[in-house]
C-alpha cells in the first residue's frame, strides 16, 4: 500500500452579511471625525500648509475620496454576491429566429 497524501481542504466561501445602514452611517461619521483630525494634524506638522506626498490636501476632497471609495467597495460586495437574476418562464413570449416583430 502506497502512502497517500491526504486532500487539501476546500476553502469554506465567506458569506458577508448584508450591510447594515445604521452601522454604514457610523462608520462614515467615524472616517470624518477621523480625517478632520488627520488634517489637523497634518495642518500643525506642515508649518501651516495642507501637503502630503506633493498633494494639496482639502477637508472636502478627502472626505470625498473616502465616501466614494467606501461606495465602490459595497457595490462590488453587491455584486461578487447578488446571484444572476433571470426572468420568471412565460413573462416574456419567445420569439423565433429571424422573425421580427412590433
Amino acid at each position: 500500500m502506497v502512502a497517500r497524501t491526504p486532500q487539501k481542504q476546500r476553502k469554506v466561501a465567506m458569506v458577508v452579511p448584508p450591510l447594515n445602514s445604521d452601522l454604514l452611517k457610523e462608520t462614515i461619521n467615524k472616517v470624518d471625525k477621523c480625517m478632520e483630525r488627520l488634517q489637523e494634524l497634518q495642518y500643525t506638522i506642515a508649518g501651516g500648509t495642507k501637503v502630503v506626498s506633493g498633494v494639496n490636501l482639502s477637508p472636502r476632497s478627502t472626505r470625498i475620496y473616502l465616501k466614494t471609495s467606501l461606495r465602490c467597495k459595497q457595490e462590488t460586495l453587491r455584486i461578487k454576491n447578488a446571484t444572476n437574476k433571470k426572468s420568471p418562464v412565460g413573462k416574456f413570449p419567445a420569439s423565433s429566429p429571424g422573425k421580427f416583430s412590433l
